[in-house]
Order: C-alpha cells, then sequence, then structure tokens
C-alpha cells in the first residue's frame, strides 16, 4: 500500500492549504534584496590560519541588521541602508573586528574579515589543552549565537573524557541524566522526561530506533569519535521537527576543515569483575582540495570489550518475599562504526553536502541465573545464551543556495534505516521441586542488604531438566525523508529588519518486527549432573552474600538431543510481538525572525504536523487449561493534525550577556508497540494484555526562561527555569472487566489526564588562567538541575504521581587541570531517583535508584603530535539498583566494578 492511498486526500489537501498559506505570507513582502535606497553585504570571516570561522555574528553598527556565517564562514545581508557603514563581526573566545565599507544602491560589497583568538595560551600548555580551548570556544560561540536555548558538548571534550558512547558524552550537560545497561550509557532523558518525549537526529535528520516496541534510540550504537559535537536542543523554533517535549538531541558528524588533518588512537584496557580485555581503536582523516571548492573527511571507529556483572533481582507477595533471583553475566561487546562527509562549494551562493554513517553494535550475553521460586516451592538454574546486533545507516543529501535578491534556498533529502537482530537466542532451565524455604523477608522485617531465600533442601543431583526455548527475533525501521526551506530578507528602516521563513517536511517511516518462539521438552527425566561445567567458577558473588554454586556448561543445550527424544512447539504468545507499523508525517511552518535595534530578536511563527498511520497486529488467545486457542490478523488506520505556535525572545543585554524567553508548543508520539492492535488473551489466568490504536499523541505547551552570561575565561554562567503542560500523556492502565460473566485482568496503554513539570537549572564553565601558577591549569564544569512533576492517572489508586524519568536533582562536577604536558579530568555524575514504571498503585511503582559515578582520565603529552592517555570509570563501583515502592525493597542491585584503559592518541 502506498504511502499516498495511506493518506487521506482530505487531509493532504489540508497540509498543502498550510504550505501555500505560508508562501503567499512570505511573498507578501518585498523580495528584492537590491532596492534604489539599499545593497547587500556579502562576505567571509576567517580565522588566524585562514579556516572560516562558522557561527560568528556579524551585524552593522547602530542598526537592526545581524546575521552569522554560515559553515564556510560566509554571510549575507541584504536590503541595508546606502551610506558608510561599520562591520562588526564577533565570535567567542577571538577578538572582534570592525571593518568601514560603503553600501551602494543595487549593490553587493565583497567583506573578507579575518580574527584573532584571544585565548591566554601559556609556552607549555599542551596541544590538547589548546584543541580543547578552542573547541570549547567554538561550541559557546554557537549556542550564544543560536536562536534557542542549547546545550553542546564538542568533540573536543568529548575526545578528553572517559565516555564510551553518546549517551555518556551527553550526561555531563545540565538537565541530562542516563539510563544505563550492564554499566554503559544508554538513554538520555531530558529536564526529568523520560526518553520517549525527547528526540534523537543526526544532523539535523530524526534517526530510526532499531528496538522493536519504543521510538527511543539507544546511543550506546553510536560512537563518540565520530561526532562533530552532541547538541540537546531545549526549545524548538517553528522550522525543527516538533516531535520532542523534553528536548532533541542532535548528533553532528565530523565535516573537512580547510586544514588537512588526520587523528588516530588506539588504547588497551580491562574489566576488573571480569578480568577481560578492552581494545579500542579511531582513524580519521579530512581535507579540502581544489582551491577548497571541495572537502572530504572520512574515519571509523572500533571498541570491543569482555565484561560481566553480577546481580540480584527479587520480588513480593503480601509483604514477604516471593522469588529471589542471582544472576551472573558474561558479556563480549563490540562497537563499530564509519562516517564520511562530502561537500562541494560549488559558487559562492552554492553549496551541496552528502553525510553518511555507519554503526553497529554487537551483545553476546551468557547469563547464569539461580532462581528461588519460593511460591511454587522449586529452585531453577538457568542459562541465556542471546546475540544481539543492532545497526543504523544515514544518508543525507543538501543542497543550498542563495539568489541576488537575497532569498535563501535549503532543500535536503535522508535516507535512515535500523535494524535489530536477536537469531537463535536460547534459554536452558533445570529445575528441582519440592524445595523448603526459610527466607529472612516479612511484612514488618526487611534487611534490603541481606536478602535471603534460604533453601533448605537444595540438591544438584535432584535438578531435572525443564525446557528448551529458541527465539529467533528481527526488527527494521525505515526512514526516507524531504525538505525544503525558503527564507526571505525584509527591511522596513535600519532599525527594524527580519528575515522571513517557511518551509515543508515529509517523512515515510516503515517499521517491522518478527518474533518465532519455539519451546522444547523432553520426553523423559534428564539430570542437570550429567552437565556441570567444571571450569565454571563465580567466585565471592555479590561480595560473598551469595553462594553461586555449581553450573552447567554453555553448551548443554547442543548436548541435550544426543541423550533423549524431545517434542517440539511453537509458542504463539510470541506472535503478538509481530506488527508492521506505516507512518506519515507532513509538516509546514512559517516564521520569522525580526531584529530589532541591536538587541533584539524575535521569533515568531507556527508549525503544523499531519500524521498518519497504518498499523498491522496479531491476537492471540489460549483457552482455560493454556491450550493455544486462535491467532487473528488485525488492522488500524487514523490521522491526526496539531497545529504548534511558538515564541522565542533573545534579548541581548551586553556583548556577552543573553535573556532569553521561550513559549513552544510540542509533541511526542506513541511508542510503536503501545499503539499496536494486538491481544494477548489467557483465559487460563484471566489475563488480557492489549495494545491501543486510539492512543493520541503527548503534547505539551512549554515555557523558558535562561539568563546566559559569557566569561572572559572561555566560560559561561547560566540560570534557567522552565515550566511544561503535558496532556494525554501515556501510561499503563489496569482494570478489571466482566467479558460474558468472567472476570478478566487487563493492562493496556492509554492516554491519561494533563500533568505538569517544572524545574531549574544551573551552570558554569570556566577556566581559571587568571589565576597564579600553578592553579592557572585548573578548570571547572559544574552544573545543577532541580525538578518536580504532578501526574494524575486515571483509576489509579492512591494520590498524583510523578512522571516517570523525573528526578528531583541531577548534576555533575568536572575539575580539569592543564599545564605543562599533562592534562588531567576527574568527572562526577549524579541523578536522583525516578520512577521507571507507573504500578497499579503508588506502592507498586518501580524506580530507578539515585546514581553516583566517579569517572578520571589524564593524558601526558610525549611529543607536540602525541598523548599517552588513561581513563578509568566506575571508581566507587556503583550499582545500578531498581527498587519498588520504597528503597528499603530492591528489585534488582546489579555491580560492575572498575574498568580502565591506557593508550595513545595522534592529531597530525
Amino acid at each position: 500500500m502506498t504511502a499516498i492511498n495511506r493518506i487521506s486526500a482530505r487531509y493532504y489537501s489540508r497540509f498543502f492549504v498550510v504550505v501555500l498559506l505560508c508562501l503567499i505570507g512570505s511573498g507578501t513582502t518585498p523580495v528584492s534584496g537590491l532596492t534604489a535606497d539599499s545593497g547587500a553585504i556579502i562576505g567571509r570571516v576567517l580565522g588566524p590560519e585562514g579556516e572560516p570561522l562558522t557561527g560568528a555574528a556579524v551585524s552593522v553598527r547602530n542598526t537592526s541588521f545581524t546575521t552569522v556565517s554560515d559553515i564556510d564562514g560566509f554571510f549575507r545581508l541584504y536590503k541595508v541602508p546606502i551610506g558608510a557603514r561599520t562591520i562588526e563581526v564577533q565570535f567567542y573566545g577571538f577578538t572582534s573586528a570592525l571593518q568601514t565599507i560603503t553600501v551602494e544602491a543595487g549593490a553587493s560589497v565583497l567583506v573578507i574579515v579575518s580574527l584573532n583568538r584571544m585565548i591566554n595560551l601559556q609556552e607549555e600548555i599542551t596541544v590538547t589543552a589548546e584543541l580543547l580551548l578552542e573547541g570549547q570556544a567554538r561550541a559557546m560561540n554557537r549556542r550564544k549565537n543560536a536562536l534557542n536555548i542549547m546545550n553542546i558538548v564538542s568533540a573536543e571534550l568529548m575526545d578528553n573524557l572517559p565516555d564510551y558512547n553518546s549517551a555518556e558524552a551527553a550526561q555531563r550537560l545540565p538537565g541530562i541524566s542516563i539510563k544505563r545497561d550492564q554499566g554503559e550509557g544508554r538513554y538520555v532523558l531530558i529536564r526529568g522526561t523520560e526518553p520517549r518525549l525527547n528526540a534523537t537526529q543526526l544532523n539535523g535528520v530524526n534517526l530510526p530506533s532499531p528496538e522493536g516496541d519504543i521510538r527511543s534510540v539507544a546511543l550506546d550504537v553510536i560512537p563518540t569519535e565520530m561526532l562533530e559535537a552532541i547538541v540537546i536542543h531545549k526549545t524548538l523554533t517553528p522550522d525543527m521537527d516538533a516531535a520532542s517535549i523534553g528536548g532533541a538531541i542532535d548528533l553532528d558528524t565530523r565535516n573537512a576543515s580547510d586544514t588537512p588533518r588526520m587523528t588516530f588512537s588506539a588504547g588497551l584496557g580491562q574489566n576488573s569483575i571480569s578480568g577481560g580485555g578492552i581494545q579500542r581503536g579511531e582513524f580519521s582523516y579530512g581535507r579540502r582540495f581544489n582551491s577548497n571548492r571541495f572537502g572530504l573527511i572520512f574515519g571509523s571507529s572500533f571498541f570491543n570489550t569482555d565484561k560481566g556483572s553480577e546481580n540480584f533481582e527479587a520480588r513480593y507477595a503480601d509483604g514477604g518475599l516471593d522469588a529471589l533471583e542471582i544472576r551472573d553475566y558474561t558479556i563480549n561487546r563490540k562497537r563499530i562504526g564509519f562516517f564520511t562527509a562530502f561537500d562541494a562549494r560549488i559558487s559562492e551562493q552554492t553549496r551541496a553536502s552528502v553525510q553518511g554513517l555507519f554503526s553497529r553494535f554487537d551483545d553476546h550475553e551468557y547469563r547464569r541465573s539461580v532462581l528461588s521460586d519460593i511460591g511454587n516451592l522449586s529452585m531453577k538454574r538457568s542459562l541465556k545464551d542471546r546475540f544481539e546486533q543492532q545497526s543504523i545507516f544515514s544518508l543525507k543529501g543538501e543542497l543550498k543556495h542563495y539568489f541576488d535578491s537575497g532569498i535563501q534556498f535549503d532543500a535536503s533529502l535522508a535516507f535512515s534505516t535500523a535494524r535489530e537482530r536477536e537469531p537463535g537466542r536460547r534459554d536452558t532451565s533445570f529445575v528441582q521441586e519440592g524445595v523448603g524455604f526459610s527466607p529472612n523477608v516479612t511484612p514488618d522485617s526487611i534487611n534490603p542488604a541481606d536478602i535471603q531465600s534460604y533453601p533448605g533442601n537444595e540438591n544438584i543431583n535432584l535438578y531435572l531438566f525443564d525446557n528448551l526455548t529458541v527465539e529467533d527475533k528481527f526488527t527494521r525501521e525505515r526512514l526516507a525523508a524531504a525538505r525544503v526551506d525558503i527564507s526571505i530578507p525584509v527591511s522596513t528602516d535600519s532599525q527594524l529588519s527580519a528575515l522571513i521563513k517557511t518551509g515543508g517536511k515529509i517523512r515515510f517511516k516503515h517499521k517491522k518486527r518478527n518474533t518465532d518462539l519455539t519451546v522444547f521438552n523432553a520426553v523423559e527425566d534428564i539430570s542437570m549432573a550429567a552437565f556441570l561445567d567444571p571450569d565454571f567458577n563465580a567466585g565471592a558473588f555479590l561480595d560473598n552474600r551469595y553462594t553461586f554454586g555449581p553450573f552447567f556448561t554453555t553448551d548443554a543445550y547442543s548436548r541435550l538431543f544426543s541423550l533423549a527424544a524431545f517434542t517440539q512447539e511453537k509458542n504463539f504468545a510470541g506472535d503478538t510481538e509481530d506488527y508492521t507499523a506505516f507512518e506519515d508525517t507532513a509538516a509546514a511552518y512559517a516564521m520569522g525572525e525580526i531584529y530589532i535595534g541591536k538587541s533584539i530578536c524575535l521569533i515568531p511563527g507556527f508549525r503544523y504536523e499531519y500524521t498518519a498511520n497504518d498499523y498491522t497486529g496479531t491476537s492471540v488467545s489460549f483457552d482455560e487449561t493454556g491450550e493455544f486457542e486462535r491467532l487473528n490478523s488485525n488492522q488500524s488506520r487514523d490521522s491526526y493534525g496539531v497545529f504548534l505556535p511558538g515564541f522565542h525572545l533573545r534579548y541581548r543585554i551586553e556583548k556577552n550577556i543573553n535573556f532569553r524567553v521561550s513559549f513552544t508548543r510540542s509533541l511526542a508520539r506513541p511508542d510503536y508497540f503501545d499503539r499496536v492492535p494486538y491481544q494477548l488473551i489467557n483465559r487460563n489466568d484471566w489475563q488480557v494484555r492489549m495494545g491501543n490504536e486510539n492512543l493520541k499523541p503527548t503534547k505539551a505547551w512549554n515555557a523558558d526562561v535562561m539568563l546566559e552570561t559569557y566569561l572572559p575565561t572561555i566560560g559561561v554562567f547560566s540560570v534557567g527555569v522552565f515550566y511544561k503542560y503535558l496532556k494525554d500523556y501515556i501510561y499503563s492502565h489496569y482494570y478489571d472487566a466482566d467479558i460474558l460473566g468472567a472476570w478478566y485482568k487487563f493492562v493496556q496503554p492509554r492516554n491519561g489526564n494533563n500533568a505538569e513539570l517544572w524545574g531549574m537549572e544551573l551552570a558554569f564553565l570556566s577556566q581559571f588562567r587568571f589565576l597564579p601558577s600553578p592553579l592557572d591549569g585548573l578548570g571547572l564544569i559544574l552544573n545543577y538541575s532541580f525538578a518536580d512533576s504532578e501526574a494524575r492517572y486515571p483509576n489509579r489508586l492512591g494520590p498524583k504521581g510523578r512522571l516517570p524519568g523525573q528526578s528531583h536533582d541531577v548534576g555533575n562536577l568536572v575539575l580539569s587541570y592543564e599545564r605543562g604536558r599533562l592534562s588531567a579530568r576527574f568527572g562526577i555524575n549524579y541523578h536522583g531517583r525516578y520512577v521507571d514504571a507507573v504500578g497499579r498503585t503508588p506502592d507498586l511503582d518501580i524506580f530507578y535508584d539515585d546514581h553516583l559515578q566517579l569517572d578520571g582520565s589524564a593524558g601526558f603529552q610525549i611529543s607536540p603530535t602525541i598523548i599517552l592517555f588513561l581513563e578509568i570509570n566506575n571508581l566507587t563501583n556503583e550499582p545500578l539498583r531498581y527498587f519498588i515502592g520504597t528503597e528499603t525493597r530492591p528489585i534488582q542491585e546489579e555491580y560492575y566494578k572498575i574498568w580502565g584503559m591506557v593508550g595513545l592518541r595522534i592529531v597530525l
């Protein structure tokens, strides 16, 4: 079924009416940039080595005319009144420049402006420190001149922090916390919002998710070595995709600079918990050629680690301990990535570029577990052998052209695909029945540091084969998008000028998941004793709190079939995970950049997004005995449009002080699987799990106020507050219903009532070059954010709750020292506990506990181009911890111990 057929003509006509109105509104003003009483100023901003400076602020003194230089350093000002004019160019971290020119009627004036660094670098400063300061200055300059509120991590800072993937690098920014998996950062949470409420982009294009049930992109797939910057957009202008309530994470890949540059790094390390090694490598090369008209950069990265973890998981019933499971993980993870970018400066007015990235993340996991199933009086020993591979490919082409009239045309095409493969996952288990337990947990007494099941009669020789399940899972998401933007300069007089911008975007998504689950059962008893592994030793498991005991070999599943006959049965419950989804979006917007005098910039505008969905899911039912009954295919179609107005104010109090105010509306679409029309009906326990094809997107009104002061020491102090009013928040709804005389327990995602989220952010960053030696090598990154929320969940017993993902406190401290040949950093990252899953009642809410992690890194400059580095992570063995209702009821606690690496970095 084609995308055009899926979107009704009725709604397509609405979309094109909106686009037409935007274009007509833009066309009501004169479009010529060269008139009888005005002219144009076209120029370029260069650094001391002749490199282009991107994002330099260019203004005409005593007027409202202002702009910023593009990626090649070019700037353009149209409709400038004739006469003698003084151009002022500012780039944070560089000296300002003034240049007087004469603007003539109907003519263009060409200007070249060169700036010098004002960074006070001592002779003994390292190459690392020099690159870091310049990268930091460029990131600050981009943030300072942006129309919206944003935070940036530069490539240079990522290179010098012990962060192995994009999620871990983003956590150093204000208001950002991350969710971890096996000790590594995975999902990013912005300003107390769960990952679903945030968007992930690559070079401004939304990334598809490899995972089957959610929209969120796990950023452990993307290595930092391929990135120029990580930008967190905390407010959205109308020309940006509206699908982010907390914020949008934009991963910018590297571009070729005017100066040829090659980087290479290699490192080796070890995980202390497993004794396994770590290997990491990176290479990139970029240059311009043909008189700098063409630029090419390419690179690759590699990461491999053999790691592990130890955990326990608990389940409670009626206040007592219902089950206790201890788990030992042995894991191999590989991450490889390739990127390239090519651009062509076809002329001073036309630029074309192509950017591509491929990243693959392999995760091979052995999980040995021992389950004390107190409620069923049994012990189970299980082995999960699972290989999972995620990959993302993205390709974007863009064309920009400036017409002589001053109109800017910008168009892009993008294609992305994401895949997740989980072939042949095997779960093998042996069970001992009739085990007696004496747990030390009661409704009135629990020691969370010592939860024990105390099995009284466990016997390894009494464990018999239970079953073997084999699962094959495949997920793929494809995305194709096209975008057109048109910008038109407008001027009334020297104190009022504007840029009217309008455009549209279409995006087509196709996502599918297929799951096959097969269960093998033996026709006769098989003892686990025949498969014991003499080489397995879990050691002092969880600091000797638990005895893991002997375990069966990892190849037991293949040896089983030589000992007995087996029955094979398809588990149809896995079919409810299968679905196909088509999601097509069309958007149009109109906005203005209105400059009043030299200090005020207003950005009013609106965006309209229309979405059409076509989903196919599966319903499966089982009878009273648990036997498969029937399977049906279901389809749902729907469409909706959302009007999204916005307003931004940037008031430049002084040259380096910005005051910002934003009022915007944004949205977050449901996770894919939540709106699949599936049903899993079990009449043996009268339970039903189902999707909801009627889910509405969550929408939010957002208000932000921020004050930014940029310091002469290459730093910033900022303070801001924010407020979000959310409608149609999505949560898991639990209810009972009478169907034909039988009461069923239902679980279904539904839209809730309104919710509110508010908070504040403080950030300070500075290099203390003004201090006397040796303290002049110190630097500091310090940020703190506070957030609170109130959510109203219908039909839930108990008081109002908090929004999932919202921590009261999030903070960072990074202390650095740069002097002589030494470069060192010590980082502390903290986030408070937050609700991870909303329960049927408040005492069933699942919390992700607070996390305080200490990491360190150091570099020593062997030569002007070679740096020896050291990185150490998780110095205090901080665990991953979940609890239910209260912190004294942990349901998961997992430890990873310390890991670290040494290596060489070469910059040429």
